[in-house]
């Protein structure tokens, strides 16, 4: 098993949750899901302009395929619950309707198959 030291928080951490930007640069995915998080908690979007998928180091943009499966999981659960919030004003945070949770989740499926986000579209199906 290869392990890489992280950029962010210095700890070692195994390969299969680093990502590495093209310069390099190793990071803990658990810091890029964070910083999408805190830019919806902004009331910004996290793609486009100011993508929360650049490297801390360097900037440099980070193409999807450098991401686990596991990253597109987590990162739907974010955009469900912040971008529900950002955009519905509704905050799923507190709301325990697990049935209503997963109809936000089958929804980002749909969109994500639809807009030809193959890698996300892909850690759906499983």
């Amino acid at each position: 098993m290869t392990t890489h030291s992280c950029h962010v928080c210095m700890e070692v951490v195994d390969e299969s949750k680093l990502v590495c930007c093209p310069n390099g640069h190793h990071c803990c995915q658990k810091h890029h899901l964070e910083r999408i998080r805190a830019i919806y908690q902004e009331g910004r979007v996290a793609f486009g302009s100011g993508n929360g998928q650049t490297c801390f180091m360097c900037r440099q943009d980070i193409p999807d395929t450098s991401f686990s499966p596991a990253y597109f999981k987590n990162l739907l659960f974010i955009q469900a619950v912040e971008c529900s919030t950002l955009m519905l004003g509704k905050d799923m945070k507190h709301v325990n309707n697990r049935k209503e949770l997963n109809g936000l989740l089958e929804d980002f499926k749909v969109m994500a198959v639809a807009s030809g986000c193959e890698h996300m579209a892909k850690a759906l199906q499983s």
